[in-house]
C-alpha cells in the first residue's frame, strides 16, 4: 500500500472529534506529555477518545517503539471497535506512517506534523535518527577538557 493511497484526514474533523479515537505520537526525545495541548484542545471541542501513544519518552528504540505503539493501536481498535487516526510529531510521524502501512485495518488515517514526506517511511526515521544523533554530539560537554 502507497501511502498516497491513505484517505486523507482533515484537521477539522480532528477538532471536532469526529475522527475516533486518535492516538498522539511524540517526536524524538519528547515524552508523551508533549502533546498535552493537542490533548487539551481535542478534548476542550468535543473530541471523544484521545490518548497518548504510551512511549513514554521517545528514545529512538524503534523496534521498541513501534511494538508498544502496535500493542496500543490493538487495545484502542478492540475497546472501541474502530480504527484509530495517529497524530505525530517529527520522528512520531515516521512511525505513524510505518504503523499504518503494518497496520492498515487498524488505523483510519495518519496525521503528520514536522515530518517528512516520504514514500520511505523507514527511510524517514532513519534520516530523522542520524540528524537527532548529530545534534546531541554537538552539544555533548567533554568532560575530560
Amino acid at each position: 500500500m502507497s501511502l498516497v493511497e491513505t484517505a486523507p484526514v482533515r484537521s477539522e474533523e480532528i477538532v471536532t472529534g469526529r475522527i475516533n479515537p486518535v492516538i498522539f505520537i511524540p517526536g524524538f526525545g519528547e515524552p508523551d506529555f508533549a502533546l498535552h495541548t493537542a490533548l487539551k484542545l481535542l478534548r476542550r471541542h468535543g473530541g471523544r477518545q484521545e490518548t497518548t501513544s504510551h512511549v513514554g519518552i521517545n528514545n529512538g528504540r524503534i523496534n521498541a517503539n513501534l511494538g508498544r505503539i502496535a500493542d496500543h493501536i490493538d487495545r484502542q481498535v478492540q475497546e472501541h471497535q474502530e480504527p484509530v487516526t495517529l497524530v505525530g510529531h517529527s520522528l512520531g510521524g515516521s512511525y505513524a506512517h510505518v504503523l499504518a502501512l503494518r497496520h492498515p485495518g487498524q488505523v483510519k488515517g495518519v496525521v503528520t506534523v514536522g515530518s517528512p514526506p516520504n514514500e520511505n517511511p523507514v527511510a524517514s526515521i532513519n534520516l530523522l535518527m542520524r540528524a537527532g544523533l548529530k545534534i546531541l554530539n554537538h552539544f555533548q560537554v567533554d568532560v575530560d577538557a
